[in-house]
């Protein structure tokens, strides 16, 4: 199965990385344009209108607006209601009963009911889709009347509102996907039965998907008449059409050349906020030539990660120093560092790991595996230049996304990899990095005692003791130099100033982020 997980993570990885989250205001500008329409660029068409089957890099942003799930995530992870209104968990953990919406009805005009949320979760079991890996703890779950669902769980999991309110979690109607191939029927190639704030009005594919209001939606009509995603493949030309007026939104990742104009522009607002990503390099523990630990600090010491960040991301990255994302500031150990660059002790550490020189001059000769796009091929260059100075030829393999995650199941097939993806919103995600059954752990590194610490992480709902251990487990890859954290997931969100209210605008008030129900977002991922 963990084969099976890996090929379904090739499909997240693009919507893993650097996500620009955008989200905008629930009251509209008298200033926009006639009709209430806002246009968004999204850099990329949807794959698909069931986003529940398997990760859609690009549809994920048009689901958000498109279909419903139990609880909704804001842009600092929390969960808020979305179908379900409220919800109420047993004092031992093991039964979670959510509270629908006695209003929601379908695009089609049938009710959305507890049974529609049962047969999604169990649709989601029975066909091995994406979320089924973050499901491990729910042992059946229980349509008790037509707006309670209960979930019996095995185990308490402190995750589980966080792993329902991100991807392939959107609810589905049983009516008109039951006997059907859900990845083929028309629901989910062109014509969705959907319950969210918008309806699909038209589709033109690889050129836009235009959303109107939904004035049935049980939480209220949306503030806005159309919502209509641009399809602009290149992020120069995007930047261009929003500078003309043609986009509210820019929606996709500036070019960094472009980001200092924009901050500039009277009529505009640039919001730059960490995610819950990163980008990293990480060792093949299972490679003979990387065993050692004192091998991988070697190497670890000889990478300059600042030229990393200052070349390969400019103003899109942050240089991590941490084993975690600082994003989930309860979970983050700043003491557990990342080692500052020193290539004199680099070189002494492979000499005391034994290591000679060989007729080259080189201690070893290693290959690192990585996507055949930026930044990772300028990331394995600058690695490449790094490790020949103290004496390690590096050997770069890029290659197609798919390719590359083929191969991460085979601990013969590199000794180092750069990759990059979410370890949040939620810690316990940092597992599939890590642990020993991690479908993204291309380290192939196995702790039974890191294994049973996320274990006891999940299993409590104190936050305080839940970050305790996330903590001693960044101490942990501290000591075993499993992975090197080279930049944080940075976002650059670019909107014209008639827009406001957005959850990750500083200057909108906490209290009243938290209360936005009609929560819209856009995207540029990236590998």
């Amino acid at each position: 199965m963990k084969k099976a997980l890996k090929k379904v993570a090739a499909l997240l990885l693009v919507g893993c990385m650097a996500v620009s989250a955008t989200a905008f205001a629930e009251s509209p500008d008298p200033s926009l344009s006639e009709g209430k329409t806002v246009i968004v660029g999204l850099q990329g068409d949807t794959a698909s209108f069931n986003p529940t089957a398997a990760p859609d890099d690009w549809g994920y942003y048009v689901a958000e607006n498109l279909f419903s799930r139990l609880v909704k995530l804001n842009w600092k992870g929390e969960a808020l209601p979305d179908l379900a209104e409220s919800w109420d968990v047993s004092e031992d953990g093991l039964t979670v009963t959510f509270h629908l919406h006695d209003n929601a009805v379908w695009s089609d005009g049938e009710a959305v009911t507890a049974e529609d949320v049962k047969w999604t979760f169990d649709k989601i079991i029975e066909e091995q889709a994406y979320l089924v890996s973050y499901l491990g703890s729910v042992d059946s779950i229980e349509a008790t009347d037509d707006t309670t669902v209960v979930f019996h769980m095995s185990t308490p999991d402190a995750a589980l509102f966080t792993n329902i309110g991100f991807l392939g979690s959107f609810i589905l109607p049983e009516h008109v996907y039951e006997g059907q191939d859900w990845t083929t029927c028309d629901a989910a190639v062109s014509s969705p039965v959907t319950s969210g704030p918008f309806t699909l009005e038209d589709y033109q594919q690889g050129v836009s998907v235009t959303l109107a209001a939904n004035p049935n939606y049980y939480d209220g009509a949306p503030a806005y008449d159309k919502l209509i995603y641009q399809i602009i493949p290149d992020s120069n030309t995007a930047v261009q059409a929003y500078n003309n007026g043609e986009l509210d939104i820019l929606g996709i990742m500036a070019p960094a050349s472009a980001i200092e104009d924009l901050k500039n522009d009277p009529n505009s607002t640039v919001v730059t906020n960490s995610n819950f990503g990163r980008y990293y390099y990480g060792y093949n523990v299972k490679s003979e030539k990387l065993s050692d630990v004192k091998v991988r600090e070697a190497l670890t010491l000889a990478v300059n990660r600042e030229e990393i960040v200052d070349k390969a991301f400019g103003a899109s990255g942050k240089l991590a120093e941490g084993y975690y994302t600082p994003a989930v500031e309860w979970a983050y150990n700043a003491d557990a560092k990342i080692p500052d660059y020193d290539k004199e002790k680099a070189e002494s550490l492979l000499q005391e790991a034994g290591l000679e020189k060989d007729s080259d001059g080189n201690y070893l000769e290693l290959s690192i595996a990585t996507f055949n796009m930026e930044p990772f091929t300028n990331i394995a260059q600058i690695m490449q230049a790094n490790l020949a100075e103290i004496g390690v030829k590096l050997d770069i393999n890029t290659m197609e996304a798919a390719a590359f995650m083929e191969i991460g199941s085979d601990e013969s097939a590199y000794d180092l990899y750069a990759m990059g993806g979410q370890v949040g919103p939620d810690p316990s995600m940092f597992y599939h990095r890590i642990g020993t059954d991690g479908m993204m752990n291309f380290s192939h590194y196995s702790n039974e005692k890191v294994d049973e610490m996320f274990t006891e992480a999940a299993s409590l709902t104190d936050q305080d003791e839940r970050g305790a251990i996330y903590k001693q487990i960044q101490e942990i890859c501290a000591e075993d130099f499993i992975f090197v954290p080279l930049s944080e997931d940075i976002s650059i969100n670019v909107y014209k100033n008639y827009l406001t209210g957005l959850p990750y605008d500083t200057a909108t008030d906490t209290a009243a982020q938290t209360e936005l129900s009609k929560v819209m977002f856009t995207a540029e991922p990236q590998y």
